[in-house]
């Protein structure tokens, strides 16, 4: 028998949803519940079946996405989906027995691609509050890891670290390489990933169009960082990951920045009803700033949790997580899912 690299069978493997979602109120994923801009249906339907037999090209995009970011073309790489974003960064950067540091607990896709490559992860666990761990962080980058992930805002905790932080670890680990995932950075006022990567030479700053875009079915990310970052990872990477579709899509999606707008005030507006709400009830709940809320149930989580599913309301399950004992992770969407998903907590909460 043929046996996988030891890294490879040593992983837990990752299990997405494989169905039964269409038809609910998905606040489990992070996904947008608005879907993409109305420009965004136009361009499938427009699209024509010449430019299905054709190769993806990938020049319209690119000056798209260099106008929308005020970055230039060669510091940018379009990729299906961040998690191949993040899957670059490790392709190009590290070695097999590179120590890549992490901060938990955080997404699945970081771990998952560190040991792919045979890296030797160093955990940093957020503080109780799920605020980021920055002086426990700046004390682990003396020994200058290869790489260091900072999510901000952070996905499962919500929270964010500030600029003027993330300054600083730059600055304190010149030889380590930073990968800043701003995945729900559209929810933030000001988020700093584009300009701190433009800045620095070693970040590179990820970007999604799942969330507050609503094209997580499309599987869009990008990279963002100097060139001399951003051609290495051109170089290992595959030529046409994102499709022709795809491409379409990205380029009316940005045309229509009123939409995401309209969309993110929405969410902002209830989360900070949601918090309002869970604290009213007595329930623990950490607002953060993305499009989520971690409401600290303990011995009521499961009836919340079942209560939801059997009124067609989906949310996570984070009970099996580094400090996430209790918690569940609501979703937000527009205004008309929040108020859906208040009302059944009116019902639910004691």
């Amino acid at each position: 028998m043929i046996r996988p690299r030891p890294a490879v069978d040593a992983m837990a493997p990752y299990d997405p949803p494989r169905g039964g979602r269409l038809g609910k109120l998905r606040l489990d994923f992070n996904e947008s519940t608005a879907g993409p801009s109305p420009r965004v249906l136009e361009a499938l339907r427009a699209a024509t079946a010449e430019e299905l037999a054709i190769y993806p090209e990938y020049g319209e995009a690119y000056a798209a996405l260099a106008k929308h970011f005020g970055a230039g073309e060669d510091e940018l790489l379009l990729t299906n989906g961040a998690d191949l974003a993040i899957h670059s960064v490790v392709e190009t950067f590290v070695e097999a027995g590179d120590a890549v540091q992490l901060h938990a607990p955080a997404y699945a896709m970081f771990r998952f691609y560190a040991q792919v490559a045979g890296a030797r992860v160093v955990d940093v666990p957020y503080h109780e509050d799920l605020a980021f761990p920055l002086d426990e962080a700046t004390l682990a980058l003396e020994k200058s890891p290869r790489l260091c992930v900072i999510a901000s805002p952070n996905n499962p905790t919500g929270t964010s670290v500030a600029e003027d932080e993330l300054k600083s670890l730059f600055a304190g680990a010149p030889d380590t390489l930073f990968l800043l995932d701003e995945a729900y950075g559209d929810f933030l006022d000001d988020a700093p990933g584009v300009r701190l990567a433009l800045a620095h030479d070693n970040v590179v700053t990820l970007k999604t169009f799942s969330k507050a875009y609503g094209l997580a079915g499309l599987r869009l990310g990008v990279a963002i960082g100097r060139r001399e970052l951003i051609g290495p990872m051109k170089k290992s990477h595959s030529p046409y990951s994102v499709s022709t579709l795809g491409v379409k899509c990205l380029v009316a999606a940005l045309s229509d920045p009123g939409h995401v707008r309209r969309y993110v005030a929405e969410v902002r507006e209830g989360r900070a009803a949601l918090v309002t709400l869970l604290v009213r009830r007595g329930v623990d709940a950490v607002g953060g700033d993305a499009n989520f809320v971690i409401a600290r149930l303990h011995a009521k989580a499961d009836t919340i949790l079942t209560g939801l599913r059997a009124r067609g309301i989906l949310v996570r399950d984070r009970r099996g997580m580094p400090l996430m004992n209790g918690c569940l992770r609501l979703g937000l969407g527009g205004t008309g899912e929040n108020a859906r998903l208040f009302a059944a907590l009116e019902e639910l909460l004691p």
